[in-house]
């Protein structure tokens, strides 16, 4: 599969400068009004992870629909051609796509609709990013962010207070479009190692 370039490196991409930084909350509330007038969306999500020794690198196409309904197919990568459709609650509908009629129910956190460090689907959405950083303690900047596939951003980062209730990880990245004020990209780090990346391309938004 044709692989996307991820920032990987020993350092911080997302260490903050003097220059550029915006009052902290502003980026994070255009982000809240401009979900609150989503009704449905699409988008191809690039994703990479990586636990211990071992990396997942995931290319899925990935529809939502208020309140609760995604669907996610998966394109390239671990578990190509599955499939896996979540209506709200705790039970996840699975299958391939070259065997639709043999579909699985099991459960939302179930290994089989999972990602390699254990994410529900649910974790891919615009909701979840959002309610994730609003909800978790920690110490929250907002700056000026690199420009992807033509889009300029502004980098919203949570200092997690407690990594330990947020899967190990240190800090929580979202790059927010200027002009969607929705995520083109998200960062998880443990500590300088960046241990989660989801890129959100062919983003359409429905009506």
């Amino acid at each position: 599969m044709a692989r996307r370039a991820f920032l990987l490196g020993a350092t911080l991409a997302f260490s903050l400068s003097a220059s550029g930084v915006a009052e902290a909350g502003q980026a994070l509330d255009a982000f809240a009004a401009a979900w609150s007038k989503v009704s449905t969306y699409s988008a191809t999500i690039t994703m990479h992870e990586t636990k211990g020794s071992a990396t997942q690198d995931r290319v899925y196409q990935f529809s939502f629909t208020k309140p609760n309904q995604i669907s996610l197919h998966i394109d390239a990568g671990d578990g190509a051609g599955n499939n896996a459709v979540w209506s709200g609650g705790d039970t996840v509908t699975a299958f391939k796509s070259s065997m639709a009629m043999f579909k699985k129910n099991v459960g939302l956190n179930d290994p089989l609709v999972t990602t390699l460090r254990g994410e529900p689907m649910t974790m891919l959405s615009f909701g979840w990013v959002l309610n994730h950083i609003q909800t978790t303690k920690g110490d929250l900047t907002e700056a000026t962010g690199p420009t992807f596939g033509g889009q300029a951003t502004t980098r919203v980062a949570l200092q997690v207070a407690n990594p330990a209730s947020d899967d190990g990880i240190t800090w929580e990245i979202a790059y927010l479009s200027n002009a969607t004020h929705l995520p083109v990209r998200v960062e998880r780090y443990a500590g300088t190692t960046l241990i989660a990346q989801v890129a959100y391309d062919n983003v359409k938004i429905g009506s």
